[in-house]
């Protein structure tokens, strides 16, 4: 369920992410149709547990704030598979990571916040990810250019 303004300001470190989903069956995240962050993996077989974002397997961490995770999650599949171009995350997946589509999976967390809130908040969870990411491997995932 997405968090309202009172639960947003949790600590970013301790949101909770959906499960770990195969990316063929992303439509069935409940979070989807809201805006929000998400964490994309390469994994060998179906990750368990809680979603960590600074797995090594991640290999993209994004945000949206005006479109719901499902239009973002259809952008970068368009762009990772179909030549589309309009993420450059999934055009770096393309060019970087070819042929391995069955192997990726993705989590995603939803908030219900409105205007600039929702903006600022989305976007400070997105970087903080990312940072923590930079921080324990010393590189950003490798889909995510800056």
């Amino acid at each position: 369920m997405p968090l309202n303004k009172a639960q947003a300001a949790i600590t970013i470190r301790k949101l909770k992410f959906s499960r770990w989903t195969a990316w063929s069956e992303r439509e069935g995240i409940d979070v989807c149709g809201n805006p929000g962050v998400y964490v994309i993996g390469l994994f060998g077989r179906m990750p368990s547990g809680s979603v960590v974002p600074l797995d090594r397997n991640v290999v993209y961490i994004g945000e949206t704030v005006k479109r719901s995770l499902r239009t973002r999650w259809s952008q970068f599949d368009r762009s990772a598979y179909h030549r589309g171009r309009r993420h450059s995350g999934g055009m770096t997946f393309r060019r970087d990571i070819v042929g391995t589509w069955k192997r990726l999976h993705v989590a995603g967390v939803a908030f219900d916040l409105e205007g600039e809130h929702a903006s600022a908040y989305i976007r400070a969870v997105e970087r903080m990810q990312i940072w923590d990411y930079v921080s324990a491997h010393g590189k950003l995932p490798v889909c995510n250019t800056m």
